[in-house]
């Protein structure tokens, strides 16, 4: 099979899975009787990668990019220091279930990078447009649906009650501080232009559902993001990029002042909305973190740790906090290298707005909200969130050019390799699925009952 054909089939299948695993996830639950939707998502996750490298496999011409002498040094001792972590670690087995979906999530993004090199700009762009676009239109009819069968019915709604397909409407969240931006493609792209009307109904819902769910973290990761794209931007749609997110986030405000505030109010004389201005736990987890890090911080308490942390103030298993969790599980070495990493590729994006060498400020916007995000919820935690954050990252580095002595051609053996461990790492992360270790307590981590027994 042409790289191509496979490109286009893998692409198709990557909505197709995130449309399943979300506008449809409550029907597909209930067909494979998980009985989670969550978990649900994490077998989409593992399912899609498993195919996808499959699919690659029977392709002509799979490449990947070889490390430069001084990133494989860096990769070499980021290598040892997790591995030290594991083996220092209390619960060997569930670091390693961690870290096999870590390898997971890296080889799925050699995937996609190999995918988005055979498309043209237009193509990707379209798709991506086409992807933000097919998945808000779907959640915004059943949002839409919900929100006129609650005022028939009884009145207001909860923060969680217009959302399907989420165990916890966070989640929902966290998919929106990535897809929203997207949307403004429309502003960059003279082919996107006809579209314009549509992403702008869409983008404003996006802020209305933002605002009703109450989702603080995400608006102001938004709002961030925005700025620093805003202030660092040359193009010469600039001002059109600044007036899509203003207007759209000024009719949501709109919408969510008439449809969530006074509506309910006058016709149903109460309203559900409140102002929470407390941390939700986020501090003492944190300050638990800190406190705890002063006692391992070399390599930290080992990968998936904090999900058996011990006298951790809430019984959630990760931090919702990517840089604390971080540190809190690899240690100090390997967060400042991980955190140099990062910066290093937001200087280089940011700086290079103004030229031709990433595919739009859309993309940077949708991947530095999702990072923000993740200082406040667990972005780098959720399965869909993970795959969707991997891919835009993939998108980010369209235009940057490598010498082809770069490149190591997989042929049939390199290949076979590949997808033999591709297939061990997917069962191992499977295999831990109710294991009689999990805690039934719904604070998720590579699943729902997120915490391990001591």
């Amino acid at each position: 099979m042409q790289l191509r054909t496979a490109s286009f089939a893998l692409l198709i299948g990557f909505l197709v899975t995130i449309m399943l695993g979300t506008v449809l996830g409550n029907r597909l639950t209930d067909i494979i009787e998980i009985g989670s939707l969550y978990d649900s998502k994490r077998f989409l996750a593992l399912l899609f990668i498993w195919s996808s490298v499959l699919l690659l496999c029977t392709t002509s011409n799979l490449k990947i990019l070889s490390p430069t002498p001084n990133q494989a040094f860096f990769l070499l001792a980021i290598t040892a220091c997790i591995i030290n972590s594991l083996v220092l670690s209390e619960h060997p087995y569930w670091s390693g279930v961690e870290l096999a979906n870590m390898v997971l999530f890296i080889i799925v993004f050699l995937c996609f990078y190999n995918v988005i090199t055979v498309l043209t700009r237009l193509e990707l762009v379209s798709y991506l447009f086409f992807f933000a676009a097919c998945f808000s239109t779907l959640h915004f009819i059943v949002y839409l649906l919900y929100l006129a069968f609650s005022c028939s019915e009884n009145g207001p709604a909860g923060i969680s009650n217009l959302i399907s397909g989420y165990d916890n409407v966070r989640f929902f969240n966290q998919l929106q501080v990535m897809i929203y931006p997207l949307l403004s493609l429309v502003v960059f792209f003279e082919s996107l232009h006809k579209y314009r009307k549509i992403a702008f109904i869409l983008a404003s819902l996006h802020c209305l559902a933002l605002l009703q769910t109450e989702a603080r973290g995400a608006v102001l990761s938004l709002f961030i993001t925005f700025n620093l794209i805003n202030y660092f931007s040359t193009h010469s749609r600039k001002k059109l990029f600044a007036l899509f997110v203003t207007k759209s986030f000024a009719v949501g405000l709109v919408l969510w002042l008439g449809l969530i505030v006074v509506i309910p109010s006058i016709f149903f004389d109460t309203t559900t909305v409140s102002i929470d201005t407390s941390s939700s736990g986020r501090l003492e987890l944190w300050l638990y973190a800190v406190n705890s890090i002063l006692e391992r911080p070399w390599f930290g308490f080992g990968p998936m740790s904090f999900a058996w942390g011990e006298g951790r103030p809430l019984a959630n298993a990760h931090l919702h906090n990517s840089i604390l969790q971080v540190l809190y599980e690899y240690g100090i070495p390997i967060f400042l290298v991980i955190l140099s990493l990062i910066c290093l590729y937001f200087k280089q994006a940011l700086s290079q707005l103004s030229s031709n060498h990433i595919v739009s400020e859309s993309v940077l916007f949708s991947i530095l909200s999702a990072a923000i995000y993740s200082l406040f919820s667990g972005v780098v935690v959720m399965p869909f969130s993970q795959l969707l954050l991997i891919f835009l990252v993939s998108v980010g580095l369209y235009d940057r050019q490598y010498s082809d002595k770069r490149f190591i051609t997989l042929r049939k053996g390199k290949k076979l390799v590949l997808f033999i461990l591709t297939t061990i790492f997917v069962g191992v992360v499977a295999s831990s699925f109710q294991h009689s270790e999990l805690k039934n307590t719904q604070h998720p981590r590579v699943w729902i009952d997120g915490a391990i027994s001591f």
